[in-house]
């Protein structure tokens, strides 16, 4: 419980909040403060796909690069990210869910669970 006043008038409010989403927030905001790419970095759209309501996109800016990719739908999704000249078996990491992927002929392969978002790194990046 927290007391502030509003108007002159001292009033309790309870202050309840989902922990889990707290979290998620504090690491995002650390990932954003690590990657100039997710701070000041250039756009790029990877995927749109309405119909089954994947968007992916990737930051970049220099050598920093990060790739996002959202399922919107109520169904997991098979998505094929293209993520450039990268060597094969190239480590990408996903700090928010805690995996772990390989490139493999210049793409990511990866099932994204419904209404999940996934923030990929190369693994060197996330030290």
């Amino acid at each position: 419980e927290r007391t502030f006043s509003i108007n002159g008038d001292d009033i309790n409010y309870k202050r309840e909040y989902d922990s889990s989403v707290y979290a998620v927030y504090r690491q995002m905001i650390e990932l954003r403060e690590k990657h100039i790419a997710l701070q000041y970095g250039n756009t790029k759209t990877l995927i749109i796909d309405d119909a089954r309501r994947v968007y992916a996109f990737r930051r970049d800016s220099g050598l920093d690069k990060v790739w996002i990719v959202m399922n919107a739908g109520s169904e997991p999704q098979h998505c094929r990210i293209p993520v450039g000249a990268h060597p094969n078996g190239t480590r990408i990491v996903d700090p928010l869910n805690g995996a772990d992927f390989f490139i493999a002929q210049g793409h990511l392969s990866m099932v994204l669970p419904p209404r999940t978002v996934s923030v990929l790194l190369a693994a060197e990046a996330n030290q």
